[in-house]
């Protein structure tokens, strides 16, 4: 993939447990990739959430946190949640066109209360 500057985009997907004190805080040890050391808090541009509202609560100080890091970096970051929307945050977007007029919530660093 490239953007409009025809400079290469690194895309990598991570799975997993959002209060995984590893994906939260990995380890700085030489033996781990520079891909095993990605956090949420400190590298993640784009989040996407299938958690009923009591993850989304629990989750919610952690994506605040990755939001403010990335707007003192002057980067992007977006929050995607299927289904049920986040708590005090004012969505950007609402996209009702999945299959069984499923919302999916739309977010940025705007609808986040920072």
């Amino acid at each position: 993939n490239n953007n409009n500057n025809n400079t290469p985009i690194h895309i990598d997907i991570r799975h997993g447990d959002a209060l995984d004190v590893t994906l939260l805080n990995p380890p700085e040890s030489e033996e781990c990739s520079s891909e095993q050391r990605l956090a949420l808090s400190r590298d993640a541009t784009a989040v996407f959430l299938y958690l009923l509202p009591k993850g989304l609560r629990k989750v919610k100080p952690l994506l605040e946190a990755a939001a403010r890091n990335r707007t003192q970096e002057r980067k992007p970051f977006r929050v995607a949640s299927y289904m049920f929307s986040i708590p005090e945050w004012t969505p950007v977007d609402v996209d009702r066109t999945t299959k069984g007029d499923c919302a999916v919530y739309l977010y940025d660093a705007t609808s986040m209360k920072l």
